[in-house]
């Protein structure tokens, strides 16, 4: 489903639509705003913890790449790999270290 959200249903300059028309050539003619409660796809921004750090992040489709702001709210959170599920990898030759009120900001090959 992201993969036609991000893929499909976003313009070139970062609209997305509430809903997704078919065939996919027509995904990007968006209506009215989701006012009716079809909200579902608009919130972009999700929630992420892994038992020593909490934080937020969000993506956005960038040609063949994904963008990916990464904050962290709580903790150190230290990456040496970092995996986007149907979408690649990113390794770091020297763990980074993101803390506490720090953001990062990395670009995910999509596979």
């Amino acid at each position: 489903m992201k993969e036609v959200e991000f893929g499909h249903a976003t313009s070139s300059d970062d609209l997305m639509s509430s809903r997704v028309n078919l065939p996919p050539d027509r995904s990007q003619e968006f209506g009215e705003a989701a006012a009716d409660g079809q909200m579902g796809g608009i919130m972009k921004r999700y929630f992420w913890s892994n038992g020593y750090a909490w934080g937020t992040f969000d993506i956005k489709p960038e040609g063949d790449r994904i963008a990916l702001h990464l904050t962290v709210t709580s903790g150190t959170l230290r990456l040496s790999r970092l995996d986007l599920s149907h979408f690649g990898t990113i390794r770091f030759e020297v763990e980074r270290e993101i803390r506490e009120g720090e953001e990062a900001r990395l670009t995910v090959p999509k596979v």
